[in-house]
């Protein structure tokens, strides 16, 4: 109440049990009113509030033993100076979801007041009373799906809030997959957590894990909804989506980085540094930061990586993890990042932070270069995760940041069809060995540019080819990655990005002869897909006519199904073999408790006397591609469907998700089914893989046995059945019978019993290095843990025993036996095996023959270094040849090569007497580097800097080199001294006709041409020769550079009498 408006007249309501309300304001009710401070304001009998002073005073109502309060305030000269309203920004999700809004005004004298309620005069109006209305207290009713702003006026001040309807109207799926980002690889076993949906919050969260391909469905209500991935040792991923009304929405990949391997113990009494395991970044934190000690870890993350996506136009060039995050600093920290991309010295960056907790990146106060331009300072005020950020260049440069406030981006984008893309994997070939990686690349290049943030998917395809003649064709598998405009490229629309790839498969040298990986490179597709199917079944189609029904009872519970036509770019068939139609079908993990049926259009042409066989795609233990039969098809009018049920046998029918191929033999196929037994026949032999020599099906045995296969009608069918851990195996001859029907065919196994296969050294083998293991290589994978004092040993020749190490390769084939403080001088040594070493199936080592040998006497000269390695001047195609001599390398080891400039990689074998030939892409300048590994697994690494001709021409880049003439002369150029890349040769001439003439009392004693082809030098460089000798040179480029043409000592001149 203000003075110039004194009074003002109380309303009093009463509610009754019958649900009615009465005004009983006036005294004739029994209503009586009193006054908490009359000095302040009094209040008359018919409720009439006067106000006499400055101040706050309750006025109480009484009616029928009934109270209630009101508080008056008396305000002389004071203004309202704003209004605040919260929240800003509401959504409200359920009909039933009635929010208050709560209005406060400040006043000129410093106060503030709750001016809510319609009686302090506070106005609600709603843009759109349809959406939401609004009571005259501020309670909101949401009415239909949209967005409103509210508006409070008071005193002619207004603010609004603005207010959003998502009332779900369903339940549907979000979908994605989950990567480790430092490998490239999915990551079965994360976490995968449904935070909020269309009912709003989800308590508890609804967890999941990933599968074993890193993918996984989540069941939401309808409407707006946050995912949270994580897995134990990575940094956390959030992902936003709509969950759509029965079916499915994909999200973009999350990809998490494992935990850096640096722990800092941080005091919080004296501070401390933190840093990476790399020491890229560092961060100072003074004495008393920290409320208490704690152990910080900083993991660099990729573009790919981070914990939220980045509103588009904006590049990260830079972006560390502090884990664990949320924890507040005391006082500002700086951290210092690398400066990668040269930005200018003293420049400043666009920084932000993700929030936690509105799951948003918010820019904080820039970061600086340094004066030197070496490092990026930041300033942080708690952990988390933080990016380092580059505008676009126009048309999609973004709005600029404001510390505190969301980063805000431009509207995103699709890359258009016509855009041009590139992907390279780097090196493009798998060396044997684990822990191998390639980096891929991809970029685009569009008509028009487009924001930063775009989205591509890059489709990976591996094939190995094993040196036994197979060939593993892993599952393609997707990743989506975002391309970014900066650091911009040589091309100005360029979107490009960086990925680890690494194969998902490991495979020794005695088992890889060269792996290959490629990256095609497509636009994402629809992100809605699927129909959602639960106890009552249903059906859905690939968009193309084939279609897959789903028994009633078949899903315990709702799953989204999918299909679609299935890859087939990979797949090789037998001729003889065609393929009709293949089908991928995802059932999100699901087992079915019965058969799905599958049908497809009959294509022209296809009969109802044709072979019809439905075969799905897996791979054996080795990881060899291979076809199961699970269903035979049966041309029903214009479609083929599938039966399950022949002549009593049951199919295995469709019960997971997987391709499916519909496929026609030209020769009539019956079946061959029964079990497998392990050796002796008495229990049935599980994983067994069994195949037939006469149809291209193979299967793998059950817990019971059973198995599977297929031959031609009347044909002699031969049958092998192998368990591959053990080696045991059989095989068996079957007459098969009529189309359609089944043979029945039982097997026993054979136990195949494990041997040596080779030792190095040899028998009687003289002169063993005394560092030198004894490696023995088995016919198949060794039991670990069979190998002890008593299996394994080596004694000197009078049976002394020798202590020694026993170290198993990955693949258990290859048993490294090394002597404890390496072997004796000129000493005699026996290696002895027993039957106590067993195979991965128990059998035991066939009779070994104890092998004896005899160490180096070391007390003899040094034999010189055996072999020799050089590589060839690149030829017309680029490529160049390393060739080594005999002894160059451990017999039957691998070696690898790598052009360390352009990442190609190849691999091969030394021959029996240690020599090897190699080629590889390379251009003088380039480095190789040249890697033995022995049958222990250790690994040694040359680098190849100069390349030779048969003339005598050395090349050489920025690493140096030198050439000499076979006559004595040398001339080197030190490491450094080359702008670019040269042909070094020294061609002698025959005599000093055509040299200047010398004065009186000089001649020349030498002469020759040196011949530099394409030389550049960065500096005067001395150059040391044997002789003192004067030097003509053919190529101008050195006229150019007349200090460094006969530097200090390389001209000379030789005094002879005459």
């Amino acid at each position: 109440m203000h003075p110039e408006h004194h009074d003002t007249l109380v309303t009093v309501t009463a509610d009754f049990s019958d649900r009615s309300t009465q005004d009983v304001t006036s005294a004739a009710t029994g209503t009586t009113y009193e006054s908490g401070n009359p000095f302040v304001a009094t209040v008359g009998s018919d409720g009439r509030v006067t106000a006499l002073a400055n101040g706050a005073t309750p006025i109480t109502v009484h009616h029928n033993g009934f109270s209630d309060q009101a508080q008056v305030v008396v305000e002389a000269g004071v203004t309202l100076d704003s209004l605040d309203m919260s929240p800003a920004q509401v959504t409200l999700r359920t009909s039933g979801d009635a929010a208050q809004l709560t209005v406060t005004g400040s006043f000129s004298d410093g106060s503030s007041r709750d001016l809510s309620a319609a009686a302090s005069g506070t106005l609600y109006t709603s843009s759109l009373v349809g959406v939401v209305s609004v009571a005259e207290d501020g309670k909101l009713t949401p009415q239909t799906n949209g967005s409103a702003i509210v508006t409070a006026v008071n005193e002619g001040r207004a603010v609004d809030s603005i207010v959003s309807v998502d009332i779900s109207s369903g339940s549907g799926f979000l979908r994605g997959e989950v990567f480790d980002d430092s490998q490239g690889l999915p990551l079965p076993g994360a976490r995968v957590s449904l935070v909020e949906d269309g009912r709003g919050l989800v308590v508890p969260p609804l967890e999941i894990s990933a599968d074993e391909r890193g993918q996984y469905a989540l069941p939401g209500m309808e409407g707006e909804a946050l995912v949270q991935i994580s897995a134990d040792g990575f940094t956390r991923v959030e992902r936003y989506g709509r969950v759509p009304v029965g079916t499915a929405r994909t999200l973009l990949d999350a990809r998490l980085t494992p935990l850096d391997a640096q722990f800092n113990s941080i005091s919080s009494a004296a501070g401390g540094v933190a840093t990476d395991s790399a020491t890229l970044f560092e961060l100072t934190l003074p004495a008393g930061t920290l409320a208490v000690d704690t152990e910080l870890r900083l993991t660099p993350i990729s573009n790919q990586g981070l914990q939220g996506r980045l509103p588009a136009g904006w590049s990260p060039i830079s972006a560390i993890d502090l884990h664990p995050a949320g924890i507040p600093f005391l006082q500002p920290v700086v951290i210092t990042l690398p400066n990668k991309y040269n930005l200018p010295a003293s420049s400043v960056v666009t920084a932000a932070m993700y929030d936690r907790g509105i799951h948003q990146w918010v820019a904080v106060e820039p970061a600086t270069v340094s004066v030197d331009a070496d490092w990026i300072e930041l300033t942080l005020h708690a952990t988390g995760q933080a990016a380092l950020l580059l505008p676009d260049d126009a048309p999609h440069t973004p709005p600029a940041s404001q510390p505190g406030q969301p980063l805000m981006g431009v509207n995103m984008l699709a890359v258009p069809d016509a855009a041009i893309a590139e992907s390279d994997v780097v090196p493009p070939s798998a060396p044997p060995g684990e822990g191998v990686r390639a980096v891929g690349h991809i970029a685009i290049i569009p008509a028009d540019a487009l924001p930063s943030g775009a989205q591509v998917v890059g489709r990976v395809s591996e094939t190995f080819d094993l040196l036994d003649g197979a060939q593993v064709v892993p599952q393609p598998f997707a990743q989506d990655l975002l391309l970014y405009a900066q650091p911009r490229g040589s091309e100005p629309l360029t979107l490009a990005t960086d990925f680890p790839i690494t194969p998902s498969r490991d495979f020794s040298i005695r088992e890889l002869q060269l792996g290959r990986i490629l990256v095609d490179v497509t636009a994402p597709e629809s992100d809605l897909g699927g129909a959602v199917m639960g106890v009552a079944g249903g059906s859905a189609g690939d968009g193309l006519g084939a279609l897959v029904a789903i028994p009633v009872a078949a899903l315990p519970t709702d799953q989204i199904i999918e299909m679609h036509p299935a890859d087939v770019a990979s797949l090789t068939l037998p001729s003889g073999i065609e393929l009709l139609n293949a089908l991928a079908l995802d059932l999100s993990g699901a087992t079915l408790s019965e058969t799905a049926l599958l049908s497809i259009i009959r294509p022209a042409g296809v009969t109802e006397a044709d072979s019809i066989v439905i075969a799905q795609r897996f791979a054996d233990l080795v990881g060899v591609p291979r076809l199961r039969i699970v269903a035979l098809g049966e041309v029903q009018g214009t479609r083929i469907h599938t039966r399950v049920q022949v002549n009593g046998l049951t199919l295995p029918g469709i019960t997971r998700g997987g391709d499916y191929l519909f496929l026609r033999s030209n020769d009539p196929l019956g079946l061959i089914a029964g079990s497998v037994f392990m050796p002796g026949g008495a229990n049935p032999q599980a994983q067994a893989l069994v195949t037939s020599d006469s149809a291209p099906y193979a299967d793998l045995s059950g817990v019971d046995g059973g198995y599977v296969v297929a031959g031609v009608v009347a044909s002699q069918t031969g049958v092998a059945a192998a368990e591959l851990a053990s080696g045991d195996a059989a095989s068996a001859q079957v007459t098969v019978g009529a189309e359609a029907t089944v043979t029945a065919l039982d097997i026993t196994l054979n136990l195949i019993a494990p041997s040596v296969v080779s030792i190095d050294p040899v028998g009687g083998a003289v002169d063993v290095l005394l560092n030198q293991p004894i490696v023995v290589n088995f016919s198949e994978p060794i039991d670990e843990t069979t190998l002890s004092e008593t299996s394994v040993a080596l004694t000197l020749d009078d049976g002394t025993p020798v202590a020694i190490s026993r170290v198993l390769s990955a693949d258990g084939l290859s048993l490294s036996v090394i002597a404890t403080g390496g072997l004796s001088s000129a000493t005699a040594y026996i290696l002895t095996l027993t039957d106590a070493v067993t195979d991965l199936g128990g059998n035991a080592l066939l009779p070994f023959a104890p092998v004896g040998f005899t160490a180096i006497d070391a007390s003899k000269p040094p034999q010189p270094e055996a072999g020799q390695i050089l590589a060839t001047l690149p030829d017309e195609g680029g490529r160049v040849q390393v060739i080594a001599s005999q002894g160059s390398a451990e017999a039957g080891t691998g070696v690898t090569i790598t052009n360390l400039a352009s990442q190609e990689t190849f691999s091969t074998l030394a021959q029996d007497d240690g020599s090897f030939r190699l080629r590889i892409g390379a251009a003088i300048g380039d480095e190789l580097g040249l890697t033995f590994r022995n049958a222990a697994g250790q690994e040694l690494t040359v680098r190849i800097t100069e390349f030779e001709g048969e003339d005598g021409t050395v090349g050489f880049g920025d690493s140096g080199g030198s050439a000499d003439d076979g006559q004595g002369r040398t001339a080197s150029i030190l490491p450094g001294a080359l702008a670019l890349p040269t042909r070094l040769r020294i061609e002698a001439l025959a005599d000093a006709s055509g040299l200047p003439a010398l004065p009186f009392g000089f001649s020349y004693i030498d002469q020759f041409d040196l011949l530099l082809d394409g030389g550049r030098f960065k500096r005067c460089q001395p150059w040391k020769v044997k002789r003192r000798l004067v030097v003509r040179s053919r190529r101008r480029p050195l006229a150019a550079y007349p200090s460094c043409l006969a530097p200090e000592g390389m001209q000379r001149r030789h005094p002879k009498r005459r």
